[in-house]
């Protein structure tokens, strides 16, 4: 071959193979990748763009680790990309990808975590922090209006009640929100929740009992606050529906900081049993007429299948947990009032 064939040979191949490259980084950068479904995708705080590339590769969300770094470095997006959760769709293009990485908008959302036994207020104030919704706005909307917008989609939302609020329906669950959500939206996320947690596991258990599916979640909510052992749920329960078979007042202290308007005291007086409200169980026999906080699903379980006991008192001991007591006498002596 002469030298000048060897060198247009040469000119020729490289222009194949540079004008294949340009095509395959046209390709990568501009078609989008289909998925099998949207992904929710996390970026951490001060994580490099090689590791971003890496997880975005291991999802299949993008076809190259190198164009994707190369494009970042091209559009100069390296310190614009942005922290936190974002919704990718079952369509997306690195080009899209960078767009969303670097203005969040409607796909960025905050992760909300909301732990068993959390009050209403406590819920609010969570979503607060996390700029989902303002806490006063939220609070309004679930003891005004939230009742009366979905009890004809939730039907367990239609319990007798002289009282709007829908608090002890919002299940605790980690959730992912849109900063700045509509009210009614994240309502619907807790709503829904409940139903196929909650909800559906009480339907399927065909089972007869005399007390309503409102006071079955009441019933948790005072097991959920006043215990975080799984183990003694069922066991407070029993002591509570014996109080109750027994006509005695339930006299739970959760109740009374519930009725003093707080969500924790570390300690009750003598003076806060005497605030004067239904939701007070040691002024007032019964259960309280809503729950006083969003229950999980084991202390569900417990209020639905409670343990059987003689026992009619319990009292927290400093090493965790609780003593049980079958008489006045008994409980007198496990908190150090009598010999």
């Amino acid at each position: 071959m002469k030298r000048s064939d060897l060198i247009f040979f040469l000119i020729f191949f490289s222009y194949l193979v540079f004008t294949g490259l340009v095509a395959y980084i046209v390709y990568a950068i501009s078609v989008p990748v289909t998925l099998d479904e949207s992904i929710l995708f996390k970026i951490k705080k001060g994580q490099s763009i090689s590791s971003i590339a890496r997880s975005l590769k291991e999802e299949k969300v993008i076809r190259s680790e190198q164009v994707f770094k190369a494009f970042i470095k091209f559009k100069k997006a390296d310190t614009l990309i942005q922290s936190g959760y974002f919704y990718l769709p079952q369509k997306i293009s690195i080009g899209q990808l960078v767009d969303i990485f670097t203005a969040p908008g409607a796909y960025s959302v905050e992760k909300v975590t909301i732990p068993e036994g959390f009050s209403l207020s406590q819920i609010a104030e969570r979503l607060e922090q996390q700029g989902v919704v303002t806490a006063s706005v939220f609070v309004e909307y679930i003891n005004t209006r939230a009742k009366e917008d979905f009890r004809a989609e939730f039907e367990f939302l239609n319990f007798e009640s002289d009282y709007k609020t829908i608090e002890g329906y919002l299940f605790p669950e980690t959730y992912f929100f849109n900063r700045e959500e509509s009210v009614k939206k994240i309502t619907e996320a807790f709503l829904n929740q409940f139903s196929t947690s909650i909800y559906k596991y009480y339907l399927e258990q065909e089972l007869s009992s005399k007390w309503t599916f409102h006071e079955l979640v009441t019933m948790a909510s005072l097991i959920e606050k006043e215990t975080n052992d799984i183990s003694e749920m069922p066991l407070i329960a029993s002591v509570f529906y014996n109080r109750l078979a027994d006509n005695m007042r339930l006299m739970t202290d959760p109740t009374v900081v519930y009725a003093l308007g707080l969500s924790y005291k570390s300690k009750i007086y003598y003076k806060d049993l005497a605030v004067d409200s239904p939701y007070n169980t040691y002024k007032y026999a019964g259960l309280p007429p809503t729950p006083i906080a969003s229950p999980g699903l084991l202390a569900f379980k417990a209020a639905l299948y409670p343990d059987k006991s003689n026992y009619f008192f319990f009292v927290a001991q400093s090493g965790g947990g609780h003593y049980f007591s079958k008489t006045y006498q008994e409980h007198l002596k496990a908190q150090g009032f009598s010999k």
